[in-house]
């Protein structure tokens, strides 16, 4: 075993461990393990394929959604390590998946999945359910049409936009800082698996120390046995995070234009933002979260412990139509458990709503990748002294998965971070920047 194979196989000893009927195993998706070990996916491929033909490790690969669990062969090397026990639940892929936390109560007992109600993002209101009948029209005294659907309320399209307010954006604007927010929205969390993240800091890192938290990804079914199958992205974080703010803002009715602007953009939503919103919250209200941070509080005793399986945002599509007019709303029940967890923890800061209002550059999922990394290391170098205020640009072409070969891409990034540093600068954000050939340095208003 050489060096890098060595480095390989401390990863996976040093990750989560589970035991199920065929031995003990980890969990690590290879875009992690790369990251995790500062190989190349070429290197780190040829490691593993060494490791298994001298027989330290076993793997069993679930190609569609790109995930390998570890087997490992020299068991006797793992007798002091903790492992999970999982003989007695299901671990591998299934549609049957079974949340290892027994007990779990959910957090709203009247609320009612979003697909079981009539969800309509079209003109006609068609169902995404079989639990859902048809959307039937009637005329009420008024005129108005109402769209009826089994298991939800009568709404007509003059209620419906009653009951809408305006909605102005506000000057400070509420962001989890929660690692697992971050994680979650990645796009490398594989969907209806139980994934470890670790949640120790850069100095415990460096000392070798871990902490990891169990989290899972899955989406309710749309009916006829129909799945959403996609990872979440940075855009589905922007629009969870404008939810957010709004239902915090005690809007509970909202609409696709006031999460438009509660994003940060300042110019008329067109159809194909609407549609790519809608599509987002769409995505956003069936998904489910099962978070256990267990081990995690091995090393940090003090955060509260955490077993949830909860809709990322409960809340329902109503549409209603009167003539020409259409109304088409997203009423919120509650407040999401995972931004609850954040706030618990302590893990949520405010940032003036101007940091959103940038207009210098596309949002385009790699530009958002981009500005979302930004902000999150602004606001550490604020709330963190130790913190550098340094960021390397080799960092931001890995965050935003600009690889070497992509010459163009790296020779447009230093224009793209002096238009959003000028922006920061022009609101007083921060007090001005530096940039070089290999890193930006962030001058930062002093303390009052």
């Amino acid at each position: 075993m050489n060096k890098t194979e060595e480095k390989i196989y401390e990863l996976l000893k040093s990750n989560v461990l589970f035991r199920d009927e065929k031995g003990i195993y980890t969990i690590f998706p290879q875009k992690l393990l790369i990251k995790a070990s500062g190989k190349s996916e070429r290197t780190v491929q040829y490691a593993l394929k060494k490791l298994e033909e001298q027989k330290y490790i076993v793997r069993e690969v679930y190609k569609e959604i790109n995930l390998v669990k570890f087997y490992f062969s020299q068991e006797e090397e793992l007798k002091n390590s903790h492992i999970i026990d999982r003989r007695k639940s299901c671990t591998s892929p299934s549609e049957n998946y079974t949340s290892p936390s027994e007990n779990y109560t959910s957090p709203s007992e009247n609320y009612t999945s979003p697909s079981e109600n009539c969800t309509s993002l079209s003109e006609n209101c068609t169902s995404l359910s079989e639990n859902c009948t048809s959307p039937t029209e009637t005329e009420d005294s008024g005129g108005l049409t109402n769209i009826l659907c089994k298991n939800d309320e009568v709404r007509n399209f003059k209620e419906i936009s009653q009951t809408i307010k305006k909605a102005p954006t506000p000057e400070k604007y509420i962001l989890p800082t929660y690692k697992l927010v971050d994680v979650l929205f990645s796009g490398e969390l594989p969907i209806g698996i139980e994934t470890p993240v670790n949640m120790a800091s850069e100095k415990d890192n460096r000392k070798g120390k871990t902490a990891y938290t169990l989290m899972m990804l899955n989406f309710d079914e749309l009916g006829d046995g129909i799945k959403i199958s996609r990872e979440l992205s940075v855009y589905d974080q922007q629009v969870w995070n404008a939810c957010v703010n709004l239902i915090l803002n005690s809007y509970k009715i909202i609409t696709p234009s006031q999460i438009y602007r509660w994003m940060g953009y300042e110019k008329q939503m067109n159809d194909r933002d609407k549609k790519r919103i809608m599509e987002s919250v769409n995505a956003i209200i069936r998904a489910r979260v099962f978070i256990d941070n267990e081990n995690e509080r091995k090393l940090y005793k003090n955060y509260p412990a955490i077993s949830i399986n909860t809709p990322l945002l409960a809340a329902k599509i109503v549409t209603a139509k009167s003539g020409k007019n259409e109304v088409t709303a997203i009423e919120i029940i509650e407040i999401p458990d995972l931004f609850a967890v954040a706030e618990e923890r302590g893990q949520i800061t405010t940032i003036p709503f101007e940091v959103l209002e940038i207009s210098e550059i596309d949002r385009t999922e790699e530009n958002l990748k981009l500005l979302t990394y930004l902000v999150r290391r602004i606001i550490h170098m604020k709330y963190d002294n130790d913190t550098s205020r340094k960021i390397l640009l080799q960092a931001i072409y890995a965050k935003c998965d600009i690889k070497a070969d992509e010459r163009m891409k790296r020779k447009r990034l230093p224009e793209k971070i002096e238009r959003i540093f000028n922006h920061y600068k022009k609101i007083k954000w921060i007090d001005g920047y530096e940039l070089t050939d290999t890193e930006v340095t962030v001058k930062l208003p002093k303390k009052k």
